[in-house]
């Protein structure tokens, strides 16, 4: 099973925002991909993260977004992009149709960055 990593952050988010996030979620899984609210892909400290991971990056639009259920509502969120929870949302978007959230969201020691992971499960039939 293929595991992607949902990232939500605030724009002045540092590098050890996101390392810190991660290691509070990443909990054995290995991960495959990492998805995020478009245009949030192009933040320098996400950049960096991005590159110590070497994964592929996913990007997705706030309305695709906004039409997934998530566990966890961030008001912030919700106000800024009308999406329950970035993080959340975005692993499931990378995770696909059969994708399911594996725990809670986590938040980084310093409130900057969130992390969800979302494991891509075998739809019946699939080999």
């Amino acid at each position: 099973m293929k595991a992607f990593l949902g990232i939500g952050f605030r724009s002045d988010a540092t590098l050890a925002s996101f390392e810190d996030v991660y290691e509070k979620v990443k909990s054995g899984f290995q991960i495959c991909g990492v998805a995020t609210l478009s245009g949030k892909e192009k933040t320098q400290a996400f950049i960096q993260f991005i590159n110590e991971l070497d994964v592929p990056v996913s990007v997705h639009s706030r309305e695709s977004l906004a039409r997934l259920k998530t566990p966890s509502i961030t008001v912030k969120s919700v106000e800024v992009y009308d999406v329950s929870s970035v993080a959340e949302a975005s692993a499931l978007a990378a995770a696909g149709p059969s994708g399911q959230l594996c725990g809670k969201r986590q938040v980084s020691e310093d409130g900057m960055a969130t992390a969800a992971i979302a494991m891509q499960r075998k739809i019946a039939g699939e080999v």
